[in-house]
């Protein structure tokens, strides 16, 4: 998964993500899949 908002990525997922968290995939209010953190490959790496 990708996050494509480098202000949400540093302000709101970098203080949530690490493994073992929960999370749903969304489109608007609808949860489309569910899933867990296995491992952090680059969250702050911008030039991907």
């Amino acid at each position: 998964m990708y996050i494509f908002n480098d202000e949400l990525r540093h302000s709101v997922h970098g203080k949530r993500i690490k493994p073992g968290a929960k999370f749903f995939v969304m489109s608007g209010s609808q949860k489309l899949a569910s899933g867990v953190v296995l491992k952090i490959l680059s969250l702050y790496d911008e030039d991907l």
